[in-house]
C-alpha cells in the first residue's frame, strides 16, 4: 500500500519551523549587536580624528551588516509559513471532491456489511 502522503512531508515541515524558531534567535543576536554598534557608534568624539575615526567607520560598517542581516531574517520570517499553515496547504492538495467521494462510498459500504453481520448474528 502506498501512503497517500509521503511521511518525510512532515518531516520536512517541522525542520522548516525550527528554522522559523533559529530565525528568531539569530534577528534577536544581531539586534543586541546593532544596539551595541548605535551605543559605540555614539560614544566616540566627533572632534579628534585619529584612531577613534577607524573604529568609528567600523562601527558604522558593522551596523550596516547587522541591518542587513535583520532585513534578510524579517523577510524569511514573513515568507516562511507557520507548521499549521503548511499542514493545511499539505491538506488543502491531497483532500479532494474526489477522494471524499471515494471515502464516502467505503463508508457506506462498510456500514453496510456491518449491519448485514449483525442481522446474520441475529438469525
Amino acid at each position: 500500500m502506498e501512503p497517500i502522503i509521503n511521511p518525510w512531508v512532515f518531516y520536512l515541515i517541522d525542520v522548516v519551523d525550527s528554522l522559523k524558531n533559529v530565525l528568531w534567535c539569530v534577528g534577536g543576536i544581531f539586534f543586541c549587536t546593532l544596539i551595541v554598534y548605535f551605543i559605540g557608534y555614539m560614544s566616540f568624539d566627533d572632534g579628534y580624528r585619529g584612531d577613534n575615526e577607524k573604529r568609528k567607520e567600523k562601527c558604522v560598517k558593522y551596523a550596516t551588516v547587522s541591518i542587513g542581516v535583520l532585513i534578510l531574517v524579517g523577510v524569511l520570517q514573513i515568507a516562511i509559513p507557520s507548521k499549521n499553515t503548511m499542514y493545511q496547504m499539505l491538506a488543502a492538495r491531497y483532500i479532494t471532491t474526489d477522494n471524499i467521494g471515494s471515502a464516502q462510498n467505503n463508508v457506506v459500504e462498510l456500514v453496510g456489511r456491518i449491519v448485514q453481520e449483525i442481522e446474520r448474528k441475529k438469525k
